[in-house]
């Protein structure tokens, strides 16, 4: 196993959770990455954990850092859910082959995990959250995370259907 994995990135960056009977669920996070070429490919491990991975290599640091290692089989994205809201999560990927060698980490990416209409990641929906949200509509707030988070239906845009959900969640709906 030669090659390594050399794009790791966060798809949509976070997807959004859901609100059931007012209650905010966890968390999630897809991540997605370049398909290893090797004939001998066998799959993927993930690893993640709330804290930056110390080494490159998992055949020389084991978890190296993270606390948590997922084999996610042959496929190029895998989807974590249930992550705790206002934590950051650090993800690297490993190729392994079908005689049990594994590669060297991908890049390092990490994500701050926020609740469905939380925009700020405050660990409530309020009026910073609404007025997020507007800004976003309006053109005036360009933080990446910010924008990718507002768009609560998934649509590719932020509009005035996301800020009323916003409005919604912050008052209990």
């Amino acid at each position: 196993m030669s090659k390594k994995i050399k794009t790791i990135s966060l798809t949509a960056t976070i997807i959004l959770s859901c609100i059931i009977s007012g209650q905010v669920l966890a968390g999630s996070a897809t991540l997605n990455w370049n398909a290893n070429t090797e004939s001998d490919l066998a799959g993927y491990n993930v690893y993640y954990g709330t804290s930056p991975r110390t080494g490159t290599n998992p055949k020389t640091c084991t978890m190296c850092g993270y606390t948590t290692k997922v084999n996610v089989g042959k496929v190029t994205t895998y989807t974590f859910s249930n992550l705790t809201n206002g934590a950051t999560y650090y993800f690297s990927v490993s190729a392994y082959d079908t005689s049990g060698n594994e590669s060297a980490f991908s890049g390092e990416v990490s994500k701050l995990v926020c609740a469905s209409g939380d925009l700020d990641c405050s660990g409530s929906v309020g009026a910073v959250d609404i007025q997020l949200a507007i800004n976003v509509f309006l053109g005036t707030e360009t933080r990446q995370e910010i924008i990718s988070r507002c768009d609560l239906n998934s649509d590719g845009k932020t509009n005035v259907v996301d800020i009323q959900r916003v409005i919604n969640i912050s008052l209990g709906k």
